[in-house]
């Protein structure tokens, strides 16, 4: 995998951490629809990086 691969996929993982964090705080403030809203994003750009890497990244056949 190149380093702009990694680079991509560390933000990537970044972005869903930052609003699983999200979606914690707005949960423990009483906002139930923003923290719904964040889970749901970070669920979604979680498979969104799990199918990227799987289509650009071949393994590779012995």
């Amino acid at each position: 995998m190149t380093t702009s691969f990694k680079i991509l996929f560390f933000f990537i993982s970044l972005f869903t951490m930052a609003c699983f964090a999200l979606g914690s705080v707005m949960m423990a403030q009483g906002r139930g629809w923003l923290a719904t809203l964040f889970f749901v994003l970070a669920v979604l750009i979680t498979g969104l990086g799990f199918v990227t890497k799987r289509r650009l990244v071949r393994p590779q056949s012995q």
